[in-house]
């Protein structure tokens, strides 16, 4: 587990990026919540918040680039600025906001 997720980063704006580009299908606090089976939280077994604060770096690439091969197909957000990125790991090292499964 990383302790500087979101160095730098505005939690505020992440809170936004993560809502206008993830929440969706990702739940608005990150969990499936059993809602939306299409949302692949099922499929990686944690939270959007959890997944975050132990793959930084994994979320950043997924992030930008997609998961290819995944049901239904998760597309990046193509170049996204790395403040962004920095932006939304630093809302979703909060725990309260975006919990473990």
């Amino acid at each position: 587990t990383f302790h500087d997720v979101g160095k730098d980063g505005d939690a505020s704006a992440g809170a936004s990026f993560y809502a206008l580009n993830c929440a969706a299908c990702h739940g608005a606090n990150g969990r499936d919540d059993g809602g939306d089976p299409l949302q692949v939280n099922v499929d990686i077994g944690r939270s959007m918040g959890q997944f975050a604060r132990e793959k930084p770096y994994e979320m950043q690439h997924k992030t930008r680039f997609g998961n290819l091969g995944s049901s239904p197909e998760m597309l990046g957000t193509g170049d996204v600025p790395l403040a962004d990125i920095k932006d939304m790991l630093k809302a979703l090292a909060d725990t309260v906001k975006y919990p473990d499964l």
